[in-house]
């Protein structure tokens, strides 16, 4: 049976976005004999912590290969129904797609005890604005950095309940493509708190016009943005000026 140290693990858990606690735990676990689950777990937080550019990532990349296709059946968390497992990174599992987003909301407390998850694909399943609203009310979605709701038709209504949930303030990434948003429900978007750490807003094909545009050049609150996607919204070319003048390279429209 692998080594485990529950008391470390608790903290990861705790604590997803830290890579020392993962580091101390490759220590103990080269302690305890298990070498190579060491060796993946140093070898993958190297891999993301390197500049693209390093020249030693060629080098770890066939060996994180050759452990993942080796181990990955032993290391991944356990099945559970209408959950769809990522890819590991930084040494865990952490990310899922679940079939609907009720297998997430009756099943959170339980993923989130196997691995520490910071991202959920929530693509095609929320059906409308009720599942956004129950998905937004999830304490879970604090252990998150990158939420996908794209095509969910989720509205004006939905945008609302996302951009106010309590519970999204270590969020970076954010994909609302394709749901019906419109002016109203940028406006919300663009007045959250809770999105102050967004590094990308992803609204995609959409209903933004001109006074949605507005509200999220006047923000107050989206001072982080690396990317804003507005492509496919009916945003004339004066507001699309007042975009660029705003964001600059780092807005699409």
């Amino acid at each position: 049976m692998a080594a485990h140290n529950n008391s470390l693990f608790q903290e990861i858990l705790a604590n997803p976005h830290d890579d020392d606690v993962r580091l101390v735990y490759s220590d103990w676990l080269e302690e305890q004999g298990e070498t190579e689950r060491a060796e993946f777990i140093r070898l993958q937080i190297q891999w993301v912590n390197a500049l693209p550019r390093d020249r030693r990532r060629p080098q770890w990349l066939p060996r994180i290969t050759e452990l993942k296709e080796k181990f990955s059946e032993e290391w991944r968390p356990p099945e559970l129904t209408g959950v769809l497992w990522g890819d590991f990174q930084r040494g865990w599992v952490d990310s899922l797609t679940p079939t609907h987003w009720e297998a997430f909301v009756s099943q959170a407390e339980r993923i989130f005890s196997l691995t520490p998850v910071v991202k959920i694909d929530l693509c095609f399943n929320l059906n409308g604005s009720a599942g956004a609203q129950t998905v937004a009310k999830s304490p879970w979605l604090r252990q998150l950095n990158s939420l996908n709701m794209n095509y969910n038709r989720i509205g004006d209504g939905g945008a609302v309940d996302v951009a106010f949930s309590p519970h999204l303030e270590n969020l970076f990434e954010l994909s609302l493509n394709g749901n019906l948003i419109g002016s109203e429900g940028a406006k919300d978007l663009a007045l959250s708190p809770q999105l102050d750490n967004l590094a990308e807003l992803r609204l995609f094909d959409n209903l933004i016009g001109d006074t949605g545009a507005m509200s999220l050049v006047e923000s107050r609150h989206l001072q982080n943005l690396e990317l804003l996607d507005l492509r496919a919204n009916p945003i004339s070319k004066p507001a699309r000026e007042m975009l660029h003048k705003r964001y600059g390279n780092r807005v699409l429209v």
